[in-house]
């Protein structure tokens, strides 16, 4: 199930990818980081799956990351202690993440749903934009192809689940998590999210 909806999100945004370079709103380097954001975005919503391997891809695609940002914008410009703390301890901080995900989710549940693939793609936005410092029209792009790889999963999954009896009824285009608690930290998180995006208070 989890190779048909990964390979479902690269398909549409290879696709994706190649509409946006014939029609010049992105570039062909560009393109690699569309394809990049569907791939990200198809196996974001096995968060909730436990030890599943794309749990294991994402968290070593989240430490990969982070290290690339300490050495790349911090090493050199602050003693080496205080360098040491700040990498040792968002190493930690990313494995309490995971644990806490392991710990606490279930299987199909909030990380399966609509507003979680909404929130994801904004966060997309705001880590391009503010953490990598990517241009703002190129992190829309990005964030949108997260946003698109993550709804293709959820449908992939719905359909799936819509086949196949054993699935006991698998409900992933859902608005809501199995438990109150996520669900409302979940819609915290999206309007957080939502507001910080680059330019969003210039529209009212």
């Amino acid at each position: 199930m989890a190779d048909w909806n990964f390979n479902m999100a690269v398909v549409v945004g290879a696709i994706l990818a190649l509409v946006g370079v014939y029609f010049g709103v992105i570039t062909p380097r560009e393109a690699g980081l569309v394809l990049l954001g569907s791939m990200v975005g198809g196996i974001l919503p096995d968060l909730d799956m436990g030890a599943s391997t794309a749990v294991r891809l994402l968290e070593f695609s989240a430490i990969g990351l982070f290290s690339f940002y300490v050495f790349s914008k911090i090493w050199g410009n602050i003693p080496f202690l205080g360098f040491t703390l700040i990498f040792i301890g968002g190493l930690l901080l990313i494995f309490l993440f995971f644990f806490i995900i392991d710990l606490l989710l279930t299987p199909y549940g909030i990380f399966h749903s609509i507003p979680m693939g909404i929130l994801m793609a904004a966060l997309g936005v705001d880590f391009s934009y503010y953490l990598f410092h990517i241009p703002r029209d190129l992190s829309f792009v990005i964030g949108g192809a997260i946003g698109v790889g993550y709804l293709v999963h959820l449908i992939v999954d719905e359909i799936i689940g819509l086949r196949d009896k054993d699935s006991k009824g698998i409900k992933a285009l859902k608005f809501w998590g199995k438990s109150k608690i996520s669900t409302i930290l979940m819609y915290l998180a999206l309007i957080v999210a939502i507001a910080s995006l680059p330019g969003f208070f210039k529209l009212f």
